[in-house]
């Protein structure tokens, strides 16, 4: 039987989302009580362009863990690692996965604990919440007492799908090349190039 899909996204993702458009909010209603100041309104192109870097690199990547592969969503590119591929994983500080073919994979989205990030996972249990989205991990259990960081939760889950690969599987060793993600690209230079053009119209 196929288990559900894991996938996570660092806690900042919410965050930006919210931040962002608050400050674009915020900008606007000082140019509507102070429209003498011309300077004001040349923040809403900054704001824009600092929001969207901050999505991309706080909020766009993601790891998801299925029955077949681990796939990493990164900011720039996206790899895709058979479970089959997978020497040994780590978590701690950091997620490290370790391939057949001697390479280390370390996940953009499951960044090394800092104090709010070791908080976020600690208040919301490793189960999911507005906090820090997880799906999928409802019957991981850990010990409460213990220290638990993103990267040991997620590290958990790979094991615990590694475990369950059928008796006797070809162990896949080929771990396919990053695709980049052009989208993302893409939108990042339209990103640039509308901010600066409202910059300068503005100015």
């Amino acid at each position: 039987m196929a288990s559900e899909d894991f996938r996570y996204q660092p806690p900042a993702a919410r965050t930006v989302l919210l931040v962002a458009p608050s400050l674009a909010v915020a900008d606007l209603v000082l140019v509507v009580l102070f429209p003498q100041q011309r300077d004001i309104p040349l923040f809403l192109p900054v704001i824009g362009l600092g929001g969207w870097l901050a999505w991309i690199v706080w909020g766009y990547p993601m790891l998801t863990v299925s029955d077949a592969a681990v796939t990493a969503r990164n900011t720039w590119f996206t790899q895709v690692i058979p479970l089959g591929a997978i020497e040994a994983v780590s978590g701690g500080k950091r997620l490290t996965i370790r391939t057949r073919d001697r390479h280390q994979h370390i996940p953009a989205a499951v960044p090394g604990a800092g104090p709010f990030l070791a908080a976020a996972v600690r208040r919301t249990d490793a189960y999911g919440s507005f906090v820090t989205p997880v799906v999928g991990v409802d019957r991981l259990r850990i010990d409460a007492d213990a220290e638990r960081t993103a990267a040991t939760v997620v590290a958990q889950v790979i094991r615990r799908r590694l475990d369950n690969l059928p008796p006797g599987s070809v162990r896949d060793a080929r771990v396919p090349s990053p695709v980049i993600n052009i989208r993302v690209v893409y939108a990042t230079l339209g990103v640039g190039a509308a901010c600066a053009a409202l910059f300068l119209v503005l100015g």
